[in-house]
């Protein structure tokens, strides 16, 4: 099972969203499967459905027909499952209904629920009861419907957010026309700091660049969408990473999680041999008879940090030397009283 509350002290997940890119066809949904591993995907991931359970055929045949011909068999998504294991990745999927949780929830080790689905409560409440990780994209939604959903869920399942088993990933549904003003990466800050749990961002913006800021801003999980092929008519193919792209997207993905570092301020390794050069200490400007007392005319900051720490200036003044102190030697405690 993927711990999602320990994702961002690993590395940063990287699910290659194939979704419906093998346009029905299953020798490419096993060779973009193979590809997206081979450039470094962590999560290989597709969307299973069935037309009849998600889409009504009276108000929206076209899509209904669309849908209908993406379909494969129970039995294939298992084979297709397994390959992915076989190649060292995590297979997962989008689920639609309620059939493919049964179906599928041995072999998933999280569910990833799509935006269209983060306000459908009754699949939300069987997925909880699976007791695994979710990760919500949050395309389309406001701020209410964000806080909704998460009161359900805490409602529901409140052991999900209090162990982090849920992930929150900002999205902007752009397929048509994506454009840049409408990524709104500050998103993530505000799930993080409202809901305390695991962030990411899930692309729709062409290009890496959303993708690299939203690395930079510690998201735990980045989703793009994958092809090999971004001439394809779907509209999904026009914003979807080649492998080419996904390679140098895991690489500088990775650079910026060490770039970014962690929480706190500590010495680097590569300052620590350095820090006494630049540093300085307090020296005698001149010599210094035992039974003087100091004052700030005695006294220099010089480096190196040989001695008494330049941060103890202050507490020398006024104090008795105990010995004859040659100029400019390094002091220390014992000297003064």
């Amino acid at each position: 099972m993927i711990d999602l509350s320990t994702l961002h002290f690993d590395r940063t997940a990287l699910i290659a969203e194939i979704g419906n890119n093998h346009e029905g066809d299953l020798d490419r949904a096993y060779a973009l499967a193979r590809l997206a591993v081979e450039s470094g995907a962590d999560i290989v991931k597709f969307q299973t459905f069935r037309a009849d359970s998600l889409v009504n055929p009276r108000r929206s045949r076209e899509h209904y027909e669309y849908i209908k011909g993406l379909e494969f068999p129970d039995e294939e998504w298992h084979k297709l499952a397994d390959y992915v294991r076989s190649l060292g990745s995590h297979w997962m999927s989008s689920v639609w209904d309620a059939h493919f949780v049964e179906e599928f929830d041995a072999i998933l080790p999280a569910y990833k629920v799509g935006s269209g689905d983060f306000t459908n409560f009754p699949l939300l409440d069987r997925l909880l009861e699976t007791g695994k990780p979710l990760i919500l994209a949050t395309a389309m939604c406001d701020q209410e419907d964000v806080e909704e959903t998460m009161e359900f869920i805490r409602r529901r399942s409140p052991d999900h957010l209090d162990s982090g088993r849920i992930a929150l990933l900002q999205c902007t549904a752009m397929y048509e026309s994506p454009t840049e003003d409408d990524v709104n990466l500050s998103a993530m800050t505000w799930l993080r700091e409202r809901f305390r749990v695991p962030v990411g961002y899930s692309n729709h913006a062409i290009g890496p660049t959303a993708c690299l800021v939203a690395a930079a801003m510690g998201a735990d999980i980045i989703e793009v969408h994958f092809t090999d092929d971004k001439t394809r008519p779907s509209p999904a193919h026009k914003l979807s990473f080649t492998p080419p792209e996904l390679a140098m997207l895991r690489e500088t993905v990775e650079s910026i999680t060490r770039v970014r570092g962690t929480e706190g301020k500590k010495v680097a390794p590569s300052e620590s041999e350095i820090r006494t050069g630049f540093r300085r200490a307090v020296y005698p400007r001149h010599a210094l008879p035992k039974g003087h007392v100091v004052g700030p005319e005695d006294l220099v900051l010089l480096r190196p940090n040989e001695g008494i720490d330049a941060r103890r200036y202050y507490d020398l003044i006024g104090k008795r030397t105990t010995i004859d102190i040659e100029e400019l030697s390094a002091l220390s405690e014992s000297d003064f009283e």
